[in-house]
Formats: structure tokens, C-alpha cells, sequence
């Protein structure tokens, strides 16, 4: 694994020995700093930092000064406690989320999705996501590992999307925007045919002018989608 610079912002750090434990156990993960001082982290460089462990209470105080100042942060893990309303967030503001009881596995993973964050440009952008076959997700607390093959279709609802797949009945929710979310899916096989729809080709039942059946869901397609989507359609007629 790539090396991957970390820092611990929480307001009792040692509240988190268990993520740290974790983190001390993989190669190539260096904690550089473990600090309650957000004005601390302000104020020093965080171009060597690659990855914030952060507490719910400072994520809005760390975007809001990354907006204003126009300052670049790194992706944010937000460290989670059973009072906290991640969904209150929004979508794009954090990279995962983490509790206390925190795994080793979903440290392993949360990390493994910060290499390939770091290293992607390097390394294929998106593209490597996408030969890859699989996407991992931050949903309910856990990380889901998510098969191309087995996305329906995807439905936006403002700050969260809703992953539909073939295997279960509930849909996968996770806090990213449709928009965020399907910049991750094969270009070949996932076509958005309306402002709040991503569908996946392969799960297509039936097509009518305004409509797509896939199982029992029906999908409306939208008027400034229409003409790139049959466009498709015909291609692969």
C-alpha cells in the first residue's frame, strides 16, 4: 500500500485509541498529528496532510473556512458518536465516516479508498475504479462493497442517492449526490435519463417513449436526457 499521511482532529483524542490502534497496524499509514486545536490545524500546512480523521462538531468549521479562505482540504473521515446526524452533512462535504467501534477491516478500507483517491490521477483517474469491477461505499455506518454489475439503477434524492440492486429489495443509501456518485460508474454502462435517475443498460426490461421498466420499477425519462439516451438505445439495436 502507498504511504498516506493522517490527521486526528477530536476534541478528546484519546477517545479514539481504538481508530488509532487500527491505523498504527497498516503499512504505510503515518499519523502526523493528533490535535483538539482546530486553529492549530488552520494554521499550519495541510499540503502534507492526505487524510483528516475529524469529529462531527469541527467538519462544518473546517468547509466553511475551506470555502471562504479558498483554502484546499484534504478529504475528511468523519468520526462519528451515537447523538451525531451525518445526514445533516450534505453530500459532498466528507470523504467516509467511522464510530468508535470502529473495525480494522473498515479502517483498512477507508484508507485503501484514500490511496486510490490520492493516487488515481497517477493511476488511471476513474478509470481504475471502473476496471476494477466494484465500488466500495460509506452506508449506515459501514462500508459495502458494491458490484457494477448488480446496480439497477441509482435514484437521486437531493443529498443522498439510493443505490437499487438486483440482489436485494432495499435500496443502498449513500450520503454522495446522484451527480458525485455516478461520476464513479462505467461510462459504457450507466446512462442518466433523468435529473434524479442513473440506470444501468444491462437491467433494461422494456423502453417506451417516456418510460424504462426495470423489475418493477418504472423510470421516467427526462426531456433533456431523451435524445442522448436513444441515441444509445439505437446504437446497441
Amino acid at each position: 500500500m502507498h504511504s498516506i499521511k493522517c490527521l486526528i482532529l477530536a476534541k478528546e483524542p484519546q477517545d479514539w485509541l481504538n481508530l488509532e490502534h487500527h491505523m498504527t497496524d497498516i503499512p504505510g499509514v503515518q499519523i502526523q498529528h493528533r490535535t483538539a486545536q482546530l486553529e492549530m490545524v488552520l494554521e499550519g500546512s495541510l499540503s502534507a496532510i492526505d487524510l483528516i480523521f475529524c469529529e462531527y462538531s469541527f467538519v462544518e468549521q473546517l468547509t466553511t473556512y475551506s470555502y471562504i479562505y479558498s483554502v484546499k482540504i484534504p478529504p475528511i473521515v468523519c468520526l462519528l458518536t451515537e447523538k451525531d446526524k451525518p445526514e445533516e452533512l450534505g453530500a459532498n462535504r466528507v470523504f467516509g465516516f467511522l464510530t468508535k467501534s470502529v473495525t480494522g477491516e473498515q479502517v483498512i478500507e477507508t484508507i485503501r479508498q484514500a490511496v486510490r483517491n490520492k493516487y488515481s490521477t497517477k493511476e488511471g483517474g476513474a478509470n481504475r475504479w471502473k476496471r476494477d469491477g466494484f465500488i466500495f461505499i460509506n452506508s449506515e455506518y459501514k462500508i459495502i462493497r458494491i458490484r457494477f454489475e448488480d446496480i439497477q439503477f441509482c435514484e437521486g434524492m437531493k443529498d443522498y442517492t439510493q443505490i437499487y440492486l438486483s440482489a436485494k429489495t432495499q435500496p443502498v443509501i449513500t450520503l454522495q449526490n446522484l451527480k458525485t456518485f455516478s461520476s464513479k460508474l462505467p461510462e459504457d454502462s450507466f446512462v442518466r435519463v433523468h435529473r434524479s435517475f442513473v440506470i444501468s443498460l444491462q437491467h433494461i426490461d422494456s423502453i417506451s417513449r417516456n418510460e424504462i421498466s426495470i423489475g418493477k420499477k418504472i423510470i421516467p425519462i427526462g426531456n433533456s436526457y431523451r435524445n442522448d439516451f436513444f441515441h444509445i438505445v439505437e446504437r446497441n439495436s
